[in-house]
């Protein structure tokens, strides 16, 4: 690389390490922090049995685990889905979780005809 001028040496310089700067950022970024996989959301159905009074059907189990993956998606954070599902999903998270991904008053209340189904309780 043959520079004209001084200044025009410095301005090359600055911008390649610069350039330099974001690449290795970025690649020890994803390597120190990865972002964790659908996979690793994945939790079985017959976990949830022992927590439930009766075991969630199919539908139902669908229903209330698409709201925690919503909320895991708002916050990219592993721990905040498994508190979603504390619980046969009736802890504090979960409704917490239905607040900040704002769904409407009839999912609202289909989650909570499921989770008193599943839960068994009486109202």
């Amino acid at each position: 690389m043959v520079c004209v001028s001084l200044l025009r040496c410095k301005q090359q310089s600055a911008i390649i390490c610069l350039f330099l700067f974001f690449i290795t950022s970025s690649t020890f970024s994803r390597t120190y922090y990865p972002r964790p996989d659908r996979r690793s959301l994945q939790v079985d159905v017959d976990d949830l049995s022992e927590s439930c009074s009766s075991p969630p059907s199919l539908q139902m189990h669908k229903f209330l685990d698409q709201i925690c993956e919503d909320c895991y998606r708002l916050y990219r954070d592993v721990e905040i889905y498994h508190m979603c599902r504390a619980d046969c999903f009736s802890s504090g998270y979960f409704k917490g979780c239905m607040d900040s991904i704002m769904v409407t008053g009839n999912t609202k209340h289909k989650a909570a005809k499921f989770i008193s189904m599943i839960n068994n309780f009486v109202k």
